[in-house]
């Protein structure tokens, strides 16, 4: 099973499963196994609150600067 590092910015995301659920993803279909990590992450999902929340989109540039990829996921109509 593969490990992947990950952290969502959205304000109704606080772990893992909050944040699969809010995505109805399910990662053992993949064979993967996700962990929380606010400190380094691999992929970072963003929604479009980070247009909105200072605070978000300052977490945002950090994860990006260090590299992680960023997902973008959202319920609107909006092109990121």
């Amino acid at each position: 099973m593969k490990t992947i590092r990950i952290v969502g910015l959205h304000p109704g995301v606080k772990d893992v499963d909050s944040l699969l659920a809010m995505m109805r993803f399910n990662p053992n279909l993949f064979g993967l196994e996700f962990v929380w990590d606010e400190q380094s992450p691999d992929y970072v999902f963003v929604s479009n609150i980070m247009y909105t929340s200072k605070s978000l989109c300052k977490k945002f540039l950090a994860y990006k600067k260090n590299g992680a990829i960023s997902i973008f996921f959202t319920g609107e109509c909006l092109i990121p």
